[in-house]
């Protein structure tokens, strides 16, 4: 029951929490990295249409091109800059399209008390809550309360109880670890008002 009531509470938040802007969400599009497939459409031409991988120097190979620098650069970035290349010695009036098939290049790890630890990988500007359904969380009741971020040498601690309230509900970055730490349980029994399982915490 605890943890279907933290699932109602938690897709409450992210059905109603404020979105971004358009131009918001543009300057935080996301960026191709190394590892992501990519799907390049050049209309009219079949056979030049095909999925790349990006290499690990940030590249792609494609046809009359040969290497294209594509990392860090947005989806519609690369679609500008093969369209601009490939207009200048080979096609007229290329239209060219990009799309990620395949996210694998910002990877988040997560631990801990939930039902599916694991990697996932960020598919755009994603927030801790939409990990943590996707990880199972809800389905555990061994959570001592906290969730721990990890990032570049430092630890990010958000409570539970907070993110429960749509607060504290972090953008994660590509390689976050993310912790749900198990808490210790006692149980009170016998002649007591209310028994049963309790989290247990330091001055119990």
């Amino acid at each position: 029951m605890k943890g279907l009531a933290f699932a109602f509470i938690l897709l409450f938040a992210l059905l109603f929490a404020p979105k971004a802007g358009a131009t918001e969400i543009e300057s935080e599009a996301y960026r191709v990295g190394v590892r992501d497939e990519l799907t390049i459409e050049v209309f009219g031409h079949e056979d030049l249409t095909r999925a790349v991988v990006v290499a690990e120097d940030g590249t792609i190979s494609f046809p009359l091109l040969e290497s294209v620098s594509v990392k860090g650069l947005t989806t519609q970035e690369i679609a500008n800059h093969m369209r601009d290349r490939l207009g200048v010695n080979y096609l007229v009036n290329p239209h060219v399209e990009c799309k990620v098939a395949v996210y694998r290049s910002q990877p988040v790890e997560v631990m801990g008390a939930v039902t599916k630890s694991g990697i996932y990988y960020l598919e755009g500007p994603t927030h801790l809550s939409a990990v943590l359904l996707d990880a199972g969380w809800v389905d555990s009741e061994k959570s001592n309360g906290q969730v721990l971020i990890s990032r570049g040498g430092q630890t990010i601690v958000v409570m539970l109880e907070q993110l429960n309230q749509n607060k504290d509900n972090l953008l994660l970055e590509a390689n976050d670890v993310v912790t749900l730490p198990e808490g210790q349980f006692v149980f009170v029994s016998g002649e007591v008002i209310k028994p049963g399982q309790f989290l247990y915490t330091n001055g119990l």
